[in-house]
């Protein structure tokens, strides 16, 4: 049995077709953003908050999708 904390989502791929530095830097902190509300998601004791926390991070998870078009 594990005790330490589950991540909510592994991890996030963001496939590299060009460098943008403007972009990487949205990326970076769309995914700095996704980590803490992970965190969040892990720790929260009450299952209301949790559910309403997991709806941000999959709308957080379709803004990190979107800005990989921007690619």
């Amino acid at each position: 049995m594990n005790d330490g904390p589950e991540c909510f989502e592994a991890s996030i791929t963001i496939p590299c077709a060009t460098e943008d530095p403007v972009i990487d830097r949205l990326q970076g902190y769309l995914q700095d953003a996704y980590k803490v509300l992970d965190t969040l998601i892990v720790e929260s004791q009450d299952p209301s908050q949790r559910d309403q926390l997991a709806r941000l991070a999959r709308s957080l998870y379709k803004a990190i999708d979107a800005s990989s078009v921007l690619r």
